[in-house]
């Protein structure tokens, strides 16, 4: 009988220690300036580019952004003096990258004038339509890559990784702003943080987004709209 309840206060004792490493597994940070904070597993958070939102940071419709950047609802939108991002309400419009910088604490370089950066406490799921800036544009022949980097410090390593990079064929690039398009993901840039690339973070990773020719060897004028996060966690 003593023998029986060793067993029993073994197991018992196992299973807290199972759940006790679960939940620790479990505990993401919780940093306000993320763009997924607040936002519940299974919603989907739209960044705000609304006309009215930028107004109040002095940037009006058929403008440039502030140089070097503006965040707005969690997003940070790069600029430089160079290569200005042009505001439109409802997206940003980008051309060739121009200038780089380090991600901090590692090699790898990301621009400083183009594409977006923001940070994650939690798994998820990006997507971002994206089109040509004007009708004239023509895909072929100008093709341009869309790369995603995932920089994170895990035991305080930083360290940054290439998650995405894709070059859209022409039927995947659209010249319409239409909400019907916004939400076919084969006309967007879609990819997946899991929970095994944030495992063990010491705070908010940070994703970096871009496009450009391979070698920049020249630019092609596109329309970045509203990013979007739907936390699996």
């Amino acid at each position: 009988m003593k023998k029986m309840k060793s067993i029993l206060s073994l197991l018992a004792a196992t299973v807290l220690t199972a759940a006790g490493f679960q939940a620790a597994a479990q505990a993401w940070p919780n940093d306000p300036e993320a763009f997924d904070y607040g936002v519940e597993a299974g919603a989907t958070k739209v960044a705000d580019l609304s006309a009215a939102t930028f107004q109040a940071l002095g940037i009006s419709k058929e403008s440039s952004l502030t140089v070097p950047a503006v965040t707005v609802d969690g997003i940070t939108w790069m600029s430089g003096e160079k290569n200005t991002g042009k505001y439109r309400p409802g997206r940003v419009i980008y051309n060739r990258v121009k200038s780089y910088e380090l991600i901090p604490g590692t090699n790898t370089k990301v621009p400083s004038d183009v594409g977006i950066r923001f940070k994650i406490n939690r798994p998820g799921t990006f997507k971002m339509y994206r089109s040509l800036a004007f009708q004239s544009l023509v895909w072929e022949g100008n093709e341009q890559k869309f790369i995603a980097v995932l920089a994170t410090t895990k035991g305080g390593v930083t360290t940054a990784k290439t998650i995405y990079s894709v070059t859209p064929e022409a039927s995947q690039i659209s010249t319409s702003s239409s909400k019907a398009n916004q939400s076919n993901d084969e006309l967007c840039v879609v990819f997946e943080i899991t929970e095994d690339m944030l495992k063990g973070i010491d705070g908010p990773a940070t994703i970096y987004l871009w496009h450009r020719k391979d070698n920049d060897k020249g630019g092609l004028m596109l329309a970045y709209f509203s990013p979007r996060w739907t936390p699996a966690l």
